[in-house]
């Protein structure tokens, strides 16, 4: 038994003894609210119990830390008595002092963040970045754990029907929070009701890449060898509903040429494949940049609005000859619906802490991401809430369809 159940009973018992609240059995469990309502009307002045209700109430406030039900009731008194004033304000201060006594115990075990992509990549990046960070910060561990698939579709549902406890956390990208809903019509998990934001991280811009070794020194110079050959070049992506797959179908849209899509689970197979010689471009996010400084790719555009800070003299898609191409993706934090907001504010407190560190800032620019302006969680909520309307326009209007 917890302390928070141990003093919650102790208290209980000492106010029935004391004749100042009826009896009830009450069954302690932790921080599970994602199954009931709250309703502390319960413990309202004047409210009255039937005999033999059972109900599930919290109370306002901190409600997230501490479930009980009041499976069974009996009373000193005659049935239908109210409780009185005392043993309400007693049931209160219980209550209160329980949950703050659970919820100031958190974390006091390892966390795990859940990359919904398979090792390499800027899930990789992310990852190390966040362990590394809020490891020292939370005092315990924050370890990775890589679950790909359908685009970070599989993580992701793991982490939604994960306990709403803290203890397991999702890197929520934009791909897996605001595509996948447009382009998959049987998505085991719902971005908006599922989750709990904690916050923003960072956001990354997409760059064209080809092999070195190929002929292409431009984007003008792919698109004349597409038209020349339709169908003949091969863009790889980290998966159906990625960035570098929408990248990859907005170019084509844009360009007007017919390029043949290839998913892979995440990014890293996808370079490798690149390198190899077996796809012709990828849009990838900015870790396969040292593959570009080590010469075996050749980076031709970004495909954010400005130039990437580590390549200034990469120019964008924008300068050439693609007004309104512009596709960045956001790197965030969410937990499960229903998680404490304690819980959640404490993460995000530490997460903002990390972000607005000089040292994270420097980090994150050497690798060409941008560390978010705004971690708070309504703004990860109002991103995401954006992104999904203009995904699903843009996947309407290109007619893409997945099973």
């Amino acid at each position: 038994m917890s302390v928070c159940s141990a003093v919650m009973r102790r208290l209980l018992f000492l106010a029935v003894r004391a004749k100042v609240i009826p009896y009830v059995l009450v069954s302690i469990e932790g921080c599970r609210t994602r199954d009931f309502q709250a309703a502390p009307s319960i413990f309202l002045k004047g409210q009255t119990l039937a005999p033999n209700a059972k109900m599930r109430s919290m109370v306002s406030g901190f409600a997230s830390c501490i479930r009980y039900d009041l499976i069974s009731y009996r009373t000193f008194h005659d049935e239908g008595d109210t409780m009185s004033t005392a043993g309400r304000h007693l049931v209160g201060w219980a209550l209160s002092l329980a949950a703050g006594m659970a919820c100031a115990a958190y974390p006091d075990k390892p966390i795990t963040l859940v990359v919904p992509y398979a090792p390499g990549g800027m899930g990789s990046t992310f990852g190390n970045l966040m362990s590394e960070a809020l490891s020292p910060a939370l005092g315990q561990r924050v370890v990775v754990d890589y679950r790909p698939g359908a685009n970070g579709g599989l993580g992701a549902a793991l982490v939604a029907k994960a306990p709403a406890d803290g203890y397991t956390l999702l890197m929520a990208v934009n791909s897996t929070m605001a595509i996948n809903p447009a382009i998959y019509p049987k998505l085991q998990y719902d971005p908006i009701k599922d989750f709990s934001p904690v916050a923003m991280v960072y956001t990354s811009a997409n760059v064209l890449m080809v092999n070195a070794k190929s002929p292409y020194r431009s984007v003008a110079d792919l698109v004349s060898y597409a038209k020349a050959n339709p169908g003949k070049l091969n863009y790889g992506s980290s998966g159906n509903g990625a960035t570098p797959h929408l990248s990859g179908e907005m170019f084509r849209r844009m360009a007007g040429i017919s390029i043949n899509h290839v998913p892979y689970k995440g990014i890293g197979p996808a370079i490798v494949d690149l390198i190899g010689g077996q796809i012709e471009l990828v849009f990838s996010d900015t870790s396969a940049m040292t593959q570009v400084t080590g010469g075996n790719l050749r980076a031709l555009a970004v495909t954010g609005p400005s130039r990437l800070g580590m390549a200034p003299n990469l120019p964008t898609m924008q300068e050439q000859g693609f007004p309104g191409f512009s596709i960045r993706s956001w790197y965030s934090i969410a937990a499960p619906a229903g998680t404490p907001k304690a819980v959640v504010e404490r993460l995000n407190a530490e997460i903002a802490k990390v972000v607005r560190s000089p040292e994270m800032r420097q980090r994150m620019k050497d690798i060409g991401v941008d560390p978010a302006e705004d971690t708070s969680v309504h703004y990860l909520d109002a991103t995401t809430r954006a992104d999904l309307a203009m995904w699903k326009k843009f996947v309407t209007e290109a007619d893409i369809k997945l099973d």
